[in-house]
Formats: C-alpha cells, sequence, structure tokens
C-alpha cells in the first residue's frame, strides 16, 4: 500500500444579497490533517447592499499535528450598511510541522 497525502483546500463561502445578511450560526472552511499536510483554509465572503450581522464565530483556517499547515484563508465583509460580528478568526496552526500566515 501507498500512502499518499492529498492537499485539499477548505471550499469558499459567499453569501451575497441585495439586502442584509444575518448570519445567526458559525461559518467554517478549514481544511485539517493529523499526520500529513494541510492545505489552505478557503476563503469567506460576504457582501450585501445593507447590513452585515453575525453572531457567532467567521473561522477559515489550515491545521496540522504532525504535518505543514497552510495558509489561513481570506475573511471579507463588504456592506453597504452597518457591519456587527462577533468573532473572526483567519488562522494556520501546526504542533510539530510549519505553520503558514492568517489570512488577510
Amino acid at each position: 500500500l501507498t500512502n499518499r497525502a492529498v492537499l485539499v483546500k477548505g471550499g469558499a463561502i459567499r453569501l451575497t444579497a441585495e439586502g442584509n445578511i444575518e448570519v445567526t450560526g458559525t461559518l467554517n472552511s478549514s481544511s485539517l490533517s493529523f499526520f500529513n499536510n494541510a492545505g489552505a483554509g478557503g476563503e469567506i465572503t460576504l457582501q450585501a447592499g445593507g447590513d452585515i450581522s453575525t453572531a457567532n464565530l467567521l473561522l477559515s483556517q489550515s491545521r496540522s499535528f504532525f504535518g505543514d499547515a497552510g495558509v489561513g484563508g481570506a475573511i471579507t465583509l463588504d456592506a453597504g450598511g452597518d457591519i456587527q460580528t462577533d468573532e473572526i478568526n483567519s488562522q494556520s496552526s501546526s504542533f510539530q510541522g510549519d505553520a503558514g500566515d492568517g489570512g488577510w
């Protein structure tokens, strides 16, 4: 048997509305690996003509325990009105390998 590692990026999350966007749950786009390298976290984009309100976490991460971690994904909020958020987090972490940059 051959042990192959495939880097899989977290999937992109894009929400667009002419009016308001209200997110009551967590938006999470991550790439996680235990023994191998992890891909990049996915991009999260919220674009609203009105307000953006998030009650929980917006998270894009790359995490590996024994391999290298990729970069955290970009998190972008663009609103014609107000933006109110609870927590925004883009990170990269590895217990024993190298970690990439957080998103921008």
